[in-house]
């Protein structure tokens, strides 16, 4: 318990960065004998931050991809020089970015809600749809033992 207490407090002066802006995969370790307090111990807490990572990866992909394909579709209609069929073609091309920008949202809002059944309440909060990331606390010590009653006088 004395062990953790030193732990957190060292951490809690030590500037550290914060172990998920480390790209995809969270820095961590795996052997559970770690020293270093700014690497934490490997737990479900960095699977569950490298799946918003890659989650989060892929709808700012998924925005890429939707504009570019409306700026290719505002330029067909442009260059359509009135054509029925190129006007068509344009609003199709912009109709199906729209489309699958939409069907992303949805999907993320639907995993975001699956996820956080997964998330340990006590420790962790997730506020995806306020477009917070997943923050978790250190776990507590399970292995000391419980306070001592003082005796009252």
């Amino acid at each position: 318990m004395i062990t953790l207490l030193v732990k957190i407090a060292v951490a809690a002066t030590t500037d550290c960065p914060e172990p998920r802006s480390s790209g995809l995969v969270p820095i961590c370790d795996p052997s559970g004998t770690n020293d270093d307090l700014c690497v934490p111990d490997c737990n479900m807490d960095q699977l569950l931050f490298m799946g918003e990572k890659i989650v989060n990866t892929l709808i700012e992909i998924a925005f890429v991809i939707t504009a570019l394909f409306l700026v290719i579709g505002a330029f067909k209609m442009i260059i359509s020089q009135g054509a029925p069929e190129r006007i068509s073609s344009a609003k199709s091309n912009i109709t199906s970015a729209i489309i699958g920008l939409v069907i992303v949202l949805v999907s993320w809002a639907v995993l975001n809600t699956v996820l956080d059944a997964f998330v340990d309440k006590e420790r962790c909060e997730n506020k995806w749809y306020l477009f917070q990331g997943l923050k978790c606390t250190a776990p507590e010590d399970t292995t000391a033992s419980p306070p001592v009653p003082t005796p009252q006088e």
